[in-house]
């Protein structure tokens, strides 16, 4: 009995390592997949490069889209991924990068109001950063509020009316998918950690139970060993044969229930100590009552 426990415990134990195990790899997996996003940031850099001559502007601009992308990679190395807890409240940290990853894309735009629609696409990096380093409830506020911001420069730079549509429709929607993706896989944690949890009560169970029938059993064979004990000492004089019956069913209580622990499987007796009971019961003819 004592190996099936250990060997359920290793098993509850090996399976949460291998959760452990699992959610780091797949929140690294995940953090990989987000900074491999920040190669579609060659085409607006090629575009500034491109431009002659080359003034301050275009450096301006190169250098605050360097500045935006490490915000980003910032975000999403310290981002949550579902295996990961992520606090009620974001720090000063995390709202300076946000910032950075909003302040960025207004300024881009407003600058380049002529071509503004090429600028529109950096709010989903702001959208997918809001999504993994914010609190659910807030974030979906902020997306709603980055969509409503986009809109209203998109409106007020006369940006490509298709380009702007296709991008307001695509911000919210990679950021809730962010969202839905992270929730899921929180889910699944969770349920991973309710798993676990119920294998280590059934253990724990398993274990309680085998005590409580051992002590059952333990208990009426001993109080039986003590009842006739104390009857072999009364009798050792008067009725020394007596006495020595007494002490061979002393001897054989005790080796019954030697053979009965020895022999248990892990599964409660029909009817624990009823041969006991009934042996109890031969001795208190001769006088003497056990209480069990």
């Amino acid at each position: 009995m004592d190996d099936e426990q250990a060997a359920r415990s290793d098993a509850a134990a090996a399976i949460m390592e291998a959760d452990v195990a699992r959610g780091q790899r797949r929140a690294r997996d995940g953090k990989l997949f987000g900074l491999v996003w920040l190669v579609f940031l060659v085409y607006p850099v090629a575009a500034l490069l491109q431009a002659r001559p080359l003034s301050a502007r275009p450096l301006v601009a190169l250098g605050a889209i360097v500045v935006f992308a490490a915000a980003d990679v910032w975000i999403i190395l310290r981002g949550r991924s579902g295996w990961q807890s992520c606090p009620q409240r974001p720090g000063r940290a995390e709202w300076l990068a946000l910032s950075v990853l909003a302040a960025v894309p207004v300024g881009l735009i407003l600058a380049y109001s002529g071509d503004s629609a090429s600028w529109l696409y950096l709010f989903i990096y702001t959208s997918t950063a809001s999504a993994s380093v914010l609190p659910e409830r807030l974030a979906g506020r902020v997306i709603i509020g980055l969509t409503i911001i986009m809109l209203a420069l998109g409106v007020v730079t006369h940006a490509d009316w298709s380009a702007l549509l296709y991008v307001t429709l695509l911000v919210p929607a990679i950021g809730y998918s962010v969202i839905g993706s992270i929730r899921m896989t929180r889910t699944i944690r969770e349920l991973r950690m309710a798993r676990e949890e119920i294998a280590r009560l059934a253990v724990s169970e398993e274990r309680l139970r085998f005590a409580r029938d051992l002590h059952d059993l333990l208990g009426h064979s001993l109080s039986l060993i003590v009842l006739k004990s104390e009857l072999a000492g009364r009798l050792a004089e008067a009725a020394p044969e007596r006495a020595g019956a007494e002490m061979h069913d002393v001897e054989g209580v005790a080796r019954a229930a030697l053979r009965e622990v020895r022999g248990r499987d892990g599964l409660p007796p029909a009817h624990p100590g009823r041969g006991v009971v009934r042996r109890a019961r031969d001795v208190g003819r001769g006088g003497y009552r056990l209480l069990v």
